[in-house]
């Protein structure tokens, strides 16, 4: 027999709902990717997509997707041992902070 009031019971499914929501981000992991843009914000001509896909192929570093997204270009690369490749050539910064201004 429950002891407690409806709203107390409520309550308790109600946050555990809500934590449930916020941590399932959590569960699925991050895919390390190259974000270029231009330092005065203003959108990329299209010729640098293939820029950034012939400079990945020649340096041997594979890559998921790479397309636009908001006036900057995106590359999604394949795993984190090429995101570790890309990071050793920005200078050891992180792949997710990294972002080469043009």
């Amino acid at each position: 027999m429950n002891r407690y009031p409806l709203w107390k019971n409520i309550l308790v499914i109600g946050v555990l709902l809500i934590g449930a929501i916020v941590a399932a981000p959590n569960l699925f992991g991050d895919d390390p990717a190259l974000q270029i843009t231009r330092e005065d914000g203003t959108p990329l001509a299209a010729t640098v997509l293939d820029t950034i896909t012939s400079t990945l192929d020649t340096g041997g570093i594979g890559y998921n997707a790479a397309d636009f997204d908001d006036g900057a270009a995106l590359a999604v690369l394949a795993s984190s041992v090429a995101g570790a490749a890309v990071s050793a050539s920005t200078g050891g910064v992180p792949v997710a902070a990294a972002s080469v201004l043009c």
